[in-house]
């Protein structure tokens, strides 16, 4: 969590400098701070600011896959558009009033590596799992908190590669929207929302007893 909050906290800031010099330096940045907090290579296009807007517009993004893997990349992602709230800064909290990821191609792998043990590309299996059901905030090592009033995800294409039916599922998503997403009390929090999403791909699975154990391993509903 204390690495979440940074990386927020350093976009907040990469992007505010942004607006005032050169594009080069925060599509650098970025690239560098991403790249350490997913501990996968990242690699950005595009970077372009709109300072009336209070926007930041990032294209081309392409996140890189374990060397393991047969697929490149993880991720690639067209567009995703910033809309920063810098006001909110002086309330300690991370403020966007939207964040739209557009048009993105996710390569999700899982396998049963041996018994009941298993690795995916993102290692989510492991997130997921960590997040108490008590849902207990804990007292935080840097009090900033970050929140999104609005975040869509639009035209989201899921290729589904696992060795348990040695098949590969595409879905794909139209629209998502979530409201007041973050790490705040009293919205939703984020690990709440990749299991939504994930909940909503998993569903679009066609092998029932694939779609079964997959929702048993991520503990979904």
């Amino acid at each position: 969590m204390r690495n979440l909050f940074i990386t927020f906290l350093l976009i907040f800031f990469l992007i505010l400098i942004g607006f005032f010099f050169n594009e080069q330096i925060i599509k650098f940045s970025l690239e560098k701070i991403f790249s350490k907090w997913i501990k996968r290579d990242v690699e950005i296009g595009i970077v372009e600011t709109d300072i009336q807007n209070n926007y930041i517009i990032i294209k081309n993004i392409e996140i890189i896959n374990q060397k393991k893997s047969q697929i490149k990349n993880i991720f690639k992602i067209e567009k995703i558009i910033f809309d920063l709230n810098v006001k909110k800064i002086f309330e300690r909290k991370i403020y966007f009033n939207l964040i739209s990821i557009e048009n993105s191609n996710f390569v999700f792998e899982i396998n049963r590596i041996k018994n009941n043990m298993y690795e995916d590309n993102i290692n989510i299996i492991e997130k997921i799992s960590s997040n108490k059901p008590d849902k207990i905030w804990p007292k935080k090592l840097i009090d900033i908190n970050f929140e999104i009033k609005n975040l869509y995800i639009k035209d989201l294409n899921v290729e589904l590669i696992t060795n348990l039916t040695n098949q590969r599922y595409v879905t794909y998503l139209e629209s998502i929207q979530f409201e007041n997403i973050g790490n705040s009390k009293d919205i939703t929090h984020y690990k709440d929302g990749i299991k939504i999403l994930a909940n909503l791909i998993f569903l679009k699975i066609p092998d029932n007893e694939l779609r079964s154990n997959l929702f048993s391993l991520y503990g979904l509903d």
